[in-house]
């Protein structure tokens, strides 16, 4: 199991979450580099940022916007870690810091393959498909 950790844009280890994300979202998907970072990645309020670390080493992120409704994204893991149960120790770890700071409910919108993924953590669809970054997506709510 890796150990969750919540870190900020500023700390040193944020360059591994953004190594990530851009050899999974960029290199693996195609998001055009300019989509995939935005004003969340820069700045130590309205975000929360999970890091899944296995020693030292970060192996996943994932992100829990706040503001007008919590929403969940940017979840990525290393390729040789797949499968191992690390995404779903991310977004329990952001439903729980959800759940700490009153949410009633949480939303994703998830590429169409991870839908199952998202099923398993108590989400549903609440929406009609959506382009994100270039990629379709399924809205989804999670209602504690």
């Amino acid at each position: 199991m890796a150990e969750i950790k919540f870190i900020t844009p500023f700390d040193t280890d944020f360059s591994a979450v953004r190594d990530i994300r851009t050899d999974v979202f960029i290199a693996e998907q195609g998001v055009i580099a300019s989509q995939e970072f935005d004003l969340f990645d820069e700045v130590t309020s309205g975000a929360y940022f999970a890091a899944a670390y296995e020693g030292s080493r970060i192996i996943g992120t994932g992100r829990l916007v706040i503001g007008g409704k919590y929403k969940i994204g940017r979840i990525a893991v290393r390729r040789e870690h797949r499968g191992k149960g690390v995404g779903g120790q991310i977004v329990s770890a952001l439903l729980e810091k959800a759940a700490s700071l009153g949410a009633e409910r949480v939303y994703v919108d998830a590429q169409p393959k991870a839908v199952p993924f998202y099923e398993k953590y108590g989400f549903k669809i609440c929406g009609k498909d959506i382009i994100d970054r270039g990629l379709p997506h399924s809205p989804m709510v999670n209602e504690f």
